[in-house]
């Protein structure tokens, strides 16, 4: 797969609630990367997680009332939905209904399953490439 020309710089906090999230829960976990977008790609400097109103483990469906909620909040702190997260419970690889809504929503979507591995994808060019995820200190 290649790799975007864009990076995903995310802080460590972030990213261990992220993966303490998924290792608990018994149902895909989802939410969503707040920040800003620079020229090298997207800091994340805040997230959200949202419930899975698919109540799965191997869907998700974030609400959408909590989405827009969390959106408005963070929107009036300046900052804007610069990534997606979710868990898969046995791989970081994007599924066919990933690839879907990764078309939709074109910022990089943090994949994390619940033993600590985790992967950022986007779509560059309309193909599917890894992000390069950063992690900040």
């Amino acid at each position: 797969m290649k790799k975007c020309r864009k990076t995903l710089r995310i802080k460590k906090e972030i990213l261990n609630a992220i993966l303490h999230e998924a290792r608990r829960s018994e149902i895909e976990i989802c939410g969503l990367l707040f920040g800003i977008v620079v020229k090298e790609g997207f800091n994340v400097l805040s997230y959200a997680l949202i419930r899975n109103i698919e109540n799965s483990p191997i869907s998700f469906k974030m609400d959408p009332r909590e989405m827009f909620n969390e959106i408005i909040k963070h929107r009036n702190e300046s900052m804007d939905v610069v990534g997606l997260f979710h868990s898969h419970m046995l791989s970081i690889v994007p599924s066919v209904k990933d690839l879907y809504y990764m078309k939709l929503w074109n910022v990089p979507w943090l994949i994390v399953d619940r033993n600590g591995n985790f992967l950022a994808y986007l779509i560059e060019d309309n193909e599917v490439c890894l992000v390069k995820v950063l992690i900040i200190e």
